[in-house]
């Protein structure tokens, strides 16, 4: 198994992030309304139990689904926020509160990612898609330095 960039030892530190980010700014930019606006609900959203649908998420926030994964995906990215995803009985967002929750979250996202690679390649032909993982191996690599 491979180290994961995030650890769960500690609750302590993820409070800790939670109020960098809220209270302090801490990120890459500072942090949009509604991304606060959906850091203050997920807050009290610790662990895939208690996982908020992300049409609820919408409503709360007079908005829609696409919006919410968009405001996800810079939490996660760009302020460090480890926001998870449930498609268990429990389905929604949630703040990843253990490292089997980080691993079921990335399992859902690898699939959703061999699932698109394989549709770039279906319409872009095998050329394409060998191009496509060159430029991701590229990204990676720059991200890393």
């Amino acid at each position: 198994m491979s180290t994961l960039p995030l650890q769960f030892d500690d609750q302590d530190k993820l409070e800790a992030r939670l109020r960098a980010v809220l209270d302090k700014g801490e990120g890459t930019y500072p942090l949009p309304d509604d991304c606060r606006k959906l850091l203050r609900i997920l807050r009290f959203k610790r662990g895939a139990h208690t996982a908020i649908r992300g049409h609820e998420l919408a409503q709360r926030l007079k908005t829609n689904d696409r919006e919410i994964k968009a405001l996800v995906k810079q939490l996660t990215e760009d302020f460090g926020i480890p926001v998870g995803i449930s498609r268990a009985e429990t389905p929604g967002y949630f703040l990843i509160e253990s490292a089997e929750e980080l691993q079921k979250t990335l399992a859902i996202y690898a699939s959703q990612a061999k699932s698109m690679f394989r549709r770039c390649r279906a319409l872009g032909g095998t050329e394409y898609a060998e191009e496509l993982l060159g430029q991701l191996r590229m990204d990676d690599q720059e991200k890393s330095v």
